[in-house]
């Protein structure tokens, strides 16, 4: 599906970005795929989520590429010395 395409590539630029966002997309992400699975069995009708053309499938990629763009200038990249949410560091005393 196109929809859970693009959320893919987002989650994939927002895992540099913000692990923690990685992962609850992912969800999102498995959510929206069941969601799609049950709408088509209970009406009966089969959905074709494929690019109708090239063309079609060109602008979902430029489309993707966009958005990756837009959330790298929205969320920048956090510096090596913060960790990642959820993660525990010990800290030495002497």
């Amino acid at each position: 599906a196109p929809a859970v395409n693009v959320l893919r590539s987002v989650k994939t630029g927002m895992a540099a970005v913000f692990p923690e966002a990685e992962r609850e997309l992912g969800e999102i992400g498995n959510l929206l795929s069941g969601i799609i699975l049950e709408a088509g069995q209970s009406s009966g009708l089969t959905l074709n989520f494929e690019a109708a053309s090239e063309d079609a499938q060109k602008i979902l990629n430029e489309a993707a590429t966009v958005a990756e763009q837009k959330i790298k200038e929205k969320f920048p990249e956090l510096p090596a010395e913060v960790h990642a949410m959820g993660q525990k560091t010990t800290v030495e005393t002497p």
